[in-house]
């Protein structure tokens, strides 16, 4: 069985404002991350690329 992805993920602004948990971290998978890594420390994110095959 093969599984194809459609379309490429991308940890941005945008996608930060979906998330509504309250939560210490946040680990994002995505296949791409446009946000400072300052920004993503003081914010506690953690981002984790998926791997495009």
């Amino acid at each position: 069985m093969s599984l194809l992805k459609e379309s490429l993920t991308t940890l941005d602004y945008d996608t930060l404002s979906t998330i509504n948990t309250k939560a210490g971290q946040y680990v994002v998978y995505a296949d791409n991350c446009l946000l400072p890594k300052d920004f993503m420390m003081k914010k506690n994110l953690i981002f984790k690329k998926t791997h495009v095959m």
